[in-house]
């Protein structure tokens, strides 16, 4: 066989030209006719068939195996930024329920706190004044009769003055008018 480079002749089952060291041409025969044709012919001269390799209708292609760090799914940025928003909305809500119980404890607080100035309020005016009931001798603040006129009542209307804003002074001038006594 001769060289197509450099035109030495060659042995039959050479691959390599033993002058030049380049690759020799090899022949091919035609799978349909028999035909002799060189190695890079995709088609027989003579009859037209593929001289390519078929790969047969029961024999699966096989794809080429992916590796693992490819094949990691891919988190969409619509997907992650959804998530981001969820967060940011439970964190949100959480201090917000938060701050509204303990706003709402404070309330409470708030609201015994101004029960008990309330009631330390009725007891100083109390104290200047006797029960009005005229069957006890006790003063306003330790009486706790009920009598009509008694003690229960008067502590009522001054806790209902208090209630609607009146100041100590115009709270004791009030009970001194309705109910008379000392101040």
């Amino acid at each position: 066989m001769k060289c197509p480079y450099c035109r030495a002749d060659n042995a039959q089952k050479n691959v390599r030209c033993s002058a030049c060291g380049k690759p020799l041409a090899q022949k091919l025969s035609c799978p349909s006719c028999g035909n002799e044709l060189e190695a890079k012919i995709r088609f027989c001269s003579r009859c037209g068939a593929s001289t390519q390799r078929r790969v047969s209708k029961n024999r699966a292609v096989r794809k080429p195996k992916v590796s693992a760090k490819k094949a990691k799914p891919r988190i969409k940025k619509e997907v992650l930024i959804a998530g981001v928003v969820v967060l940011i909305v439970a964190v949100a809500g959480l201090a917000l329920q938060n701050a509204l119980s303990s706003r709402g404890s404070r309330g409470l607080n708030s609201v015994s706190s101004l029960s008990s100035d309330r009631s330390q309020q009725v007891q100083r005016i109390a104290l200047k004044f006797m029960c009005p009931c005229g069957n006890c001798e006790l003063g306003l603040s330790v009486c706790t009769c009920d009598n009509p006129r008694g003690s229960q009542e008067v502590k009522g209307y001054i806790r209902q003055l208090l209630a609607q804003g009146s100041l100590e002074y115009d709270v004791l001038q009030a009970v001194q008018d309705r109910y008379g006594g000392k101040l």
